[in-house]
């Protein structure tokens, strides 16, 4: 288990963490953040004492302590404060591990640590889960009773408990168990051990497996053990143990007839840090692993003489049970001979965690400009009393002696001067003139600025996801529509900003920035960029001055955002699926599994393992991201298509998905996660489908019809639909240009289509489209007004773009007219002459329609230095003047222009028309008549 994924993968409000010592910089910048980000504003630390002084000396490098996060010391146990908890909770879910890895990078990241993970969902809810869960919360909130001077920690205790209902439920605590968590607030760890293991079991213990790194000089644990247990066969699992001392140990084992084994584990490099304790009996294996170390002030005194600890104790009455963990853990250890083990060092796993200061200051809180803090024996000391704020450049202020209040609370109103600077992490101590002469300093503790905490600890207003449905297949419509609005929020508005960080550059930003920030001490094979999670949708949000990359709550991927579009598109039905309800979805080429099929193999797998090792894991994830959203575009078409579906779905919700998609794949093109030709392909297939080109009709004609005007006036106004279509068009039409790719005069049909139907490109500077990615800022240039008005301009000059295919489908689809462009041998004597020959039926107020589709022949899509088009009416001749041909010839060398028209007297042209002119001229010329 991966425990920094973990954690960041898991939604949640409040987070409390207990352990030993505590690596700040490595929690804010690996831990914090990161949780923060998914919507988890209620974190507090709390580390041993003697720890907490260590941990704030990096003060300078932080930057949200004591102002978006509490960091306690405890003072709840006469030694060490040893445990390591990490509690996570929600609205609908908790997670909760009790571990042997301190809050340092070496515990999270690499050292070899045991943690046992319960999970709790409202949803199914498990009776025995959450009475751990439960007794986690009691302890945490005795441990706050005994150690908390500032009221802050008892305030975010009571956010938990006010975010977290299935907390504050009531259960049946007479249910058996088979889990246990253990600590020695009152009783030692070990005689709880001893207590359930007879009560539930009680029979021989066959064999006795210790794993630790840690031990007490005098073997003492060792021998009670052996008393309590009576184990066979004694095993130890350690790696450079501290505190084992053989001449204290082989006088315990040899009073008992138990056959000791001792093994050095080699842990593939890493160091040791897990603390486990197994025993089989005949009738099942009892575990226990926590924070415990082998020692007697860890398993056999309580908190008030001992170590604080805590442990999980499990019982299965399937001996193998644990043997798998136990496996990976020992199979690579030597056997380790006692009589070689340097002598004993003092661990200083024993000592007392009081500081040395003559004067210890408990707390320090700012209350707007008011400062309190509480010291511990100030009485003994006389003489003047200076605060000194470090981190701002040790900064001094008096104090008066009218300012200590009779309970010794020191409260003084601070200038304007500092009150700025306190607004980042800032450590504090007394420094006291005697009278003697002698100069005191305090011990030192981190500021808590109230106002800042209770400004970043706000529960996150959450609103409601939809669950993305497995098998892609909502049970309705109203489940699609939640998805659609979701998407909508994530995509389509101007409520979230998006601002897309490939995952290698954050990730490479990521680990530079904590190598050179974070005061960690150096460790090889650590490799900080293989405990993110990426592909998260980010936005940056600025808050006190400072920029904190802000994730959505529910930590969606491209891949999640996909299957929920995937999900709320249509999905054509198998013929032998019953008909379900309108408008439910189903996927047919879904896994069922909830996550997108995997590609087919042969478009996946290399041919040989060469070939394997080239695939990096980015490519994998673009080719399915590229997968996936062709399936998403076909699929939608295939809805388009499809009569009974749109009978059944809302017209509005079409056009929005429509935009949805389309602003989707502008984000992930931008991001570098899809390429040009896809991106391309994909968006002129949207708009085929939507409106069709000449001769493939979309949906447009038959769903427009249906829009109110009410909705039309939503997907304007709110939506603003044109607008977004046309800055779409644009990109895609600039991407065309730039290829030479002549699906541009398509698109260009589509764009003379849309202004006819709908609005123009003007529509743009009109208005005012929201700022949702960087393409669309870097090329509007909000609010750059010239911007948005040289983009209008030229998405008019592309919609006049032509080739000889665009200008064909356009005859045809317009007036249902037959024609065809070849070159032509002989004309006028010249060869090679581009020709164009139309059928349809004609009608003398057609000729202007005549001449302008002759000067787009002769233009486009280069201009031509010959040009010959002839017109042929399909209708039977009622008149002898009726129309039958006409014929427009132009040759450049020359600079003549011809026009001539046959009546229904078969050979006789009349008028004729021949003109000396340019191109510049026949361009300039609106109507027929003002040539003859």
């Amino acid at each position: 288990m991966k425990l920094l994924s973990l954690l960041k993968k898991q939604p949640a409000d409040n987070c409390v963490i207990l352990t030993y010592n505590a690596d700040l910089p490595f929690f804010e910048y690996t831990v914090f953040e990161p949780i923060y980000a998914s919507g988890c504003r209620n974190t507090l630390v709390i580390c041993d004492s003697a720890q907490y002084n260590q941990s704030i000396e990096d003060s300078s490098l932080l930057r949200y302590a004591g102002q978006r996060y509490l960091i306690l010391p405890a003072r709840i146990s006469k030694k060490a404060f040893h445990p390591k908890l990490i509690l996570l909770t929600g609205k609908d879910s908790g997670h909760l591990l009790i571990a042997s890895s301190n809050l340092t990078k070496a515990g999270y990241a690499y050292n070899w640590e045991v943690a046992t993970h319960f999970e709790y969902k409202a949803s199914k809810p498990d009776e025995g889960v959450w009475q751990v869960f439960h007794w986690a919360v009691e302890t945490i909130q005795q441990i706050l009773n005994a150690s908390d001077t500032t009221g802050l920690g008892v305030q975010r205790f009571d956010q938990i408990l006010g975010t977290t209902p299935w907390l504050r439920q009531e259960h049946d605590p007479r249910l058996p168990k088979a889990v246990w968590p253990i600590h020695n607030l009152e009783t030692p760890i070990f005689r709880q051990v001893v207590e359930e293991y007879r009560k539930a079991d009680n029979s021989p213990v066959k064999e006795a497996m210790i794993i630790s790194p840690f031990f007490d000089p005098g073997a003492v644990a060792f021998a009670e053990l052996l008393s309590m247990l009576s184990p066979e066969i004694l095993k130890l699992y350690t790696q450079d143990p501290q505190g084992l001392n053989k001449h204290t140990l082989k006088p315990i084992l040899a009073r008992h007839p138990t056959d000791f084994q001792a093994f050095h584990l080699n842990a593939d490099g890493r160091r040791l840090h897990a603390k486990a304790l197994k025993f089989r009996t005949d009738r099942g294996v009892w575990m226990v692993t926590g924070s415990a170390n082998f020692s007697k002030p860890a398993y056999l005194q309580t908190a008030s003489d001992g170590n604080f600890e805590m442990v999980v104790l499990r019982f299965l009455p399937e001996p193998s049970y644990f043997d798998a963990w136990m496996d990976e853990l020992v199979q690579d250890a030597l056997s380790l001979d006692i009589d070689l083990l340097p002598e004993a060092q003092d661990t200083g796993q024993d000592k007392p965690t009081d500081g040395t200061n003559e004067i210890r200051l408990l707390s320090a809180v700012l209350d707007g400009t008011v400062l309190t803090l509480r010291p511990e024996n100030l009485s003994s000391a006389s003489g003047p009393i200076n605060i000194w704020f470090e981190n701002i450049a040790l900064f001094e202020h008096f104090v008066e002696d009218s300012t200590i209040a009779p309970d010794g609370k020191i409260k003084v109103e601070l200038p304007e001067a500092i009150l700025s600077e306190l607004q980042r992490p800032t450590s504090i101590f007394l420094r006291i003139e005697t009278a003697g002469g002698l100069t005191l300093l305090s011990s030192k503790v981190l500021l808590h600025n109230r106002q800042s905490l209770d400004r970043f600890s706000r529960p996150v207003e959450r609103r409601p996801r939809p669950d993305i449905p497995k098998g892609l297949a909502p049970d309705s419509y109203e489940q699609c529509a939640l998805i659609l609005d979701m998407l909508h929020e994530l995509l389509a508005t101007n409520k979230d900003l998006l601002t897309k960080h490939r995952p290698v550059i954050r990730q490479r930003g990521n680990a530079e920035n904590q190598e050179k920030r974070m005061a960690i001490d150096e460790m090889e094979e650590y490799f900080p960029e293989d405990h993110f999670v990426k592909e998260e949708i980010r936005r940056p949000v600025s808050s006190a001055g400072e920029e904190l990359y802000a994730d959505y709550y529910d930590r969606l991927t491209y891949e999640e955002i996909l299957r929920a579009a995937l999900s709320a598109v249509y999905h054509a039905q198998s013929p032998e699926e019953p008909r379900i309800p309108p408008p439910v979805l189903v996927a047919p080429d879904s896994d069922q599994t909830g996550v997108l099929p995997a590609p087919k193999e042969d478009e996946t797998k290399p041919t040989n393992a060469a070939a394997a090792g080239t695939i990096s894991a980015d490519e994998i994830i673009r080719s399915r991201i590229e997968k996936g959203f062709q399936r998403l575009v076909r699929n939608f078409g295939k809805g388009l298509q499809d009569e009974e579906y749109l009978a059944e779905v809302p017209v509005r919700y079409l056009l929005e998905l429509s935009l949805i998609v389309l602003q989707y794949l502008r984000v992930v093109y931008n991001d570098e996660m899809l390429s040009e030709k896809t991106f391309t392909d994909l968006s002129l297939d949207l708009y085929q489908s939507v409106w069709g080109w000449p001769g493939k009709p979309g949906a447009w004609a038959s769903i427009g019809a249906k829009l109110s005007e009410e909705e039309k006036a939503y997907l304007e106004e709110q939506m603003v639909f044109s607008a977004r279509i046309w800055f779409h068009a644009y990109l895609l039409a600039k991407i065309l240009d730039r290829n030479k790719d002549r699906r541009l005069y398509d698109l260009a049909a589509w764009m003379r289509d849309y202004t006819a139907a709908a609005k123009g490109p003007e529509v743009l500077v009109q208005q005012v489209l929201p700022a949702v990615n960087p393409i669309q800022n870097t090329v509007m240039g909000e609010p750059d007004q010239s911007a948005r008005v040289s983009v209008a301009e030229r998405l008019k000059e592309y919609s006049q773009y032509y080739d000889h295919i665009s200008l064909q489908n356009e005859l045809t689809s317009l007036f249902d007219a037959k024609n065809s462009i070849s070159l032509s041998e002989n004309i006028a004597g010249i060869s090679q002459v581009p020709a164009m020959k139309v059928k349809m039926s004609l009608v003398e107020a057609d000729l202007d329609l005549f001449f302008r589709t002759f000067l787009k022949f002769l233009n486009w899509p280069d201009p031509k230095q010959h040009a010959w088009v002839e017109f042929t009416n399909t209708n039977p001749p009622v008149e002898e003047d009726d129309i039958y041909r006409v014929v427009v010839f132009y040759r450049k060398d020359t600079k003549e222009f011809s026009f001539a028209a046959e009546r229904a007297v078969q050979g006789k042209y009349r008028p004729d028309i021949w003109k000396t002119c340019t191109i510049a001229d026949l361009n300039q010329v609106n109507h027929i008549l003002d040539l003859i």
